[in-house]
């Protein structure tokens, strides 16, 4: 995998459709407002796990691309942070990170995001966490 370019490692979510068959190979994510990329090349492999193990698990195909976009947003949160290595994090971060998520409103509807929404960026942090203590990554 070649690192030296960093936009290639961005996830991103919005959904492209364009014929009313939805498949899998339609489904692509696209961060339309924001160009922001991990930096850290340590956190751009850990994402690059994650989805891996996650395939491993048999998450569906359209499951894995939303739990990744959330770890990916929590460790560009942890790089604006000054939190730059795996050994730097601790559990409270993850608890930081939500806060910041119930204090947030929605691109699309300008509203708090749902407890559902907020259900599934603690799914994803507690599978992240999960996969750090599995692999030891």
């Amino acid at each position: 995998m070649n690192h030296s370019n960093p936009q290639q490692h961005c996830i991103t979510a919005q959904w492209f459709s364009g014929s009313t068959e939805k498949t899998i190979s339609k489904f692509y994510f696209m961060d339309t407002n924001q160009s922001v990329c991990l930096q850290t090349a340590e956190y751009i492999l850990l994402c690059g796990s994650f989805k891996e193990w996650l395939e491993l698990l048999g998450y569906s195909a359209l499951s894995i691309p939303a739990l990744a976009a959330t770890i990916r947003d929590f460790l560009l949160y942890q790089e604006q942070n000054n939190k730059s290595g795996l050994e730097q994090l601790v559990a409270s971060d993850a608890n930081r990170f939500m806060e910041t998520l119930t204090q947030a409103t929605g691109q699309r509807t300008g509203k708090p995001f749902s407890s559902g929404h907020l259900n599934k960026q603690i799914q994803a942090l507690n599978l992240f966490s999960r996969h750090i203590r599995e692999t030891g990554k």
